[in-house]
């Protein structure tokens, strides 16, 4: 799959705009083109295959909003929250194991690569998080 420049921005205009529509917390609107240049760079030229963006406790004290966009080539979690925006970026060819399990009325989704690992746990009635797990296997074997 090639995307077309338009089809490209479109895809990132996507993500952009399910970031700021998040508000739990609200991301400040003053910071679009910042964050916007940030996810830019993150992708860097890769084509955007699907996304999920989510509200989500970055750490104990800390809650803001996470970012996972898979591409042809990477899977990129960007962690954003009042002040500070990360990035860290998984090759997909660099998966060591994907680890799947229900707890109660949860799935519980793990990835493992050679650099880190991440993983969430969600609702079983959300299909976005399963459709999104499922695509980051179909582009990892394509």
């Amino acid at each position: 799959m090639v995307l077309t420049m338009s089809k490209k921005k479109e895809a990132i205009d996507t993500i952009i705009d399910n970031i700021f529509k998040l508000d739990n917390p609200k991301i400040d609107d003053s910071r679009k083109q910042i964050i916007t240049d940030f996810v830019v760079g993150a992708i860097n030229g890769d084509e955007p295959v699907s996304d999920l963006v989510l509200n989500a406790n970055l750490d104990d004290n800390t809650k803001g909003v996470i970012a996972y966009i898979l591409t042809n080539f990477r899977l990129v979690k960007i962690d954003i929250d009042s002040n500070e925006i990360q990035a860290k970026s998984f090759f997909l060819n660099t998966i060591i194991g994907i680890e799947r399990k229900i707890i109660n009325d949860y799935e519980q989704f793990s990835i493992s690569f050679q650099n880190g690992s991440f993983g969430l746990r969600y609702s079983l009635k959300d299909q976005n998080f399963t459709k999104f797990f499922q695509q980051i296997d179909q582009v990892r074997s394509s």
